[in-house]
């Protein structure tokens, strides 16, 4: 037992942590209400109006999931196109199931998304919130490191841009934060790791299943480190081949392959070579935008947490990302960051604002501590700028700058509804963005990049760019034969049978597309106008 002077020394240290704790929380509030309200000017920043309505989108690829959601809760079929064409064009099927509920619910297809992005917002908040705690575990919930971590996760534009715009990001991320922080919660008491986390990170494998990564990562640790490393291995592999084997009872089941469609199209078919120049081409990219940040966490890391274990864990869930970024060939927009990388800004912030710390700590005891809490102030003013690349840093930080494709989601929209309106119920739409118009279209569609197209997914080409490598056009005029095609280029504006079969059309003077001659019918708009200039 402690004698009554130890009782009192360890009350006293209580008496003084407690307040710092309490300051620590009340300020964490204070962001995440701060945060709440900028996200709700940023999606509201992200919608438009047309006719009088406020209008929300989600960017054009999760809407190719709102039409697969939709289709399945107005029971037609969980396919892009509502009918026996069984192509599994999404990779997200947790969120996309979540889409679907949100369409039995009363609500117009223009504020489906809205409320997405509602749900996206508290996943967000919940991520700022497991960061403050996972860092208050790793240095202390009386340092000021939990929320300095939390503000640098506010100021992160990619993860708050890919979120809120309707991306898996939101929802992986946090999966990922909480198995975390459920690890390093009992490895700092030196406790048997949980084997909640590995089936939490194996249930994420549904919200993408390239969250098999982090899975694999953390297994990769605890066979290092953890204390139960044997229990953790057979309840992670458990996990994992629940998660998968139900995934592939999916795609076997339903639409007669194993894997996504997007799997095929994304992952197959280019050379090896160019898929990883393009990955290293990226991730040099976004070293050059965010180094000193990126510095600071590897120099400072090795120097200063070497000997913690959770630092191990974290490095290992870092190193694993990188490299799969690097296998996929990277992201289709690398100026915002790309979406396999994001879910790791958190532990960057995290480990920078420690690094900032314990560095600030170490220069107190050969300097005035005033100077030490300067170089942290500074180190966090660095850290709040460069946590971000240019564009989604100005994106989200900026209440004036224009959001990830706003303009043009108005213009996807315009045509949909314009199609929906003027053209018959079985006119085919033959699409490059295969998401916006085809939902508020409501019209059979052809997706002319291959996602929710088995032939174009399954092709071998010479070239490669994350996602948009594959098309064929003789396919695609000869078989699909659609009646409407909306643009043409990667040579489709030169190929014969195009040239010979469609002609150009414009409506409300700003929407242009290509009609079939023989589809000319199908489309009821009697201010239709056929320019004269031939079709490009």
């Amino acid at each position: 037992m402690l004698s009554r002077a130890h009782r009192g020394a360890s009350a006293q240290v209580r008496g003084s942590i407690a307040p710092r704790m309490r300051l620590s929380r009340g300020l964490l509030l204070l962001l995440l209400a701060a945060y709440c309200a900028w996200s709700l000017l940023y999606i509201q920043r992200t919608s438009f109006e047309v006719g009088g309505e406020r209008v929300y989108t989600l960017w054009d690829d999760a809407m190719i999931s709102m039409r697969y959601a939709r289709n399945l809760a107005d029971g037609r079929s969980f396919t892009w196109n509502g009918d026996a064409e069984r192509v599994q064009g999404f990779t997200n099927p947790a969120p996309t199931l979540a889409m679907a509920l949100l369409h039995l619910a009363p609500l117009s297809p223009t504020r489906v998304s809205g409320v997405f992005q509602l749900a996206m917002l508290g996943m967000l908040l919940a991520c700022i919130a497991l960061v403050h705690r996972l860092a208050g575990l790793c240095f202390g919930a009386d340092t000021p490191v939990p929320i300095a971590a939390s503000l640098l996760v506010a100021a992160c534009g990619p993860l708050a841009v890919w979120g809120l715009q309707g991306s898996d990001v939101a929802p992986q991320t946090l999966v990922l934060l909480a198995a975390l922080a459920a690890i390093v919660a009992r490895d700092v008491r030196e406790e048997a790791w949980p084997r909640r986390a590995f089936y939490l990170l194996a249930a994420g494998i549904w919200i993408r299943p390239d969250t098999t990564v982090y899975l694999l990562a953390a297994l990769a640790a605890a066979l290092a480190m953890a204390p139960n490393r044997l229990a953790c291995a057979l309840h992670g592999l458990a996990g994992a081949a629940v998660a998968w084997g139900a995934l592939v009872a999916l795609g076997l089941g339903y639409y007669g392959e194993a894997l996504p469609n997007t799997w095929y199209l994304k992952a197959t078919g280019s050379p090896r070579a160019l898929v990883w120049a393009s990955g290293f081409d990226q991730l040099l990219f976004l070293l050059r935008a965010l180094w000193p940040v990126v510095a600071a966490c590897a120099l400072g890391g090795l120097l200063l947490l070497r000997r913690e274990r959770w630092f191990w864990l974290l490095a290992c869930v870092l190193g694993a990302t990188v490299a799969y970024h690097v296998q996929v060939g990277g992201d289709w927009l690398p100026e915002q960051g790309s979406r396999y990388l994001v879910p790791l800004f958190p532990l960057v912030a995290l480990l920078y604002a420690g690094v900032a710390w314990r560095t600030a700590v170490w220069l107190s005891t050969r300097v005035p501590p005033v100077v030490g809490a300067v170089a942290f102030a500074i180190a966090l003013l660095v850290g709040l700028w460069r946590i971000s690349p240019p564009a989604p840093r100005s994106e989200w930080l900026s209440a004036s700058a224009p959001t990830l494709m706003r303009d043009y989601n108005e213009r996807l929209y315009r045509y949909g509804t314009y199609f929906r309106e003027h053209s018959d119920a079985d006119t085919v739409i033959a699409l490059h963005w295969a998401g916006l118009t085809a939902y508020f279209a409501d019209r059979p569609a052809v997706d002319m990049l291959g996602r929710s197209d088995r032939h174009i997914a399954h092709l071998e080409v010479q070239g490669f760019a994350p996602g948009h490598s594959k098309w064929d056009w003789d396919y695609l005029v000869y078989e699909r034969r659609p009646d409407v095609i909306l643009g043409a280029d990667r040579g489709l504006e030169s190929h014969p049978g195009f040239l010979a079969s469609y002609q150009p059309a414009r409506a409300e003077q700003v929407l242009t597309f290509f009609l079939r001659s023989d589809s000319v019918a199908k489309i009821r708009d009697p201010a239709l106008v056929y320019p004269d200039a031939p079709a490009r």
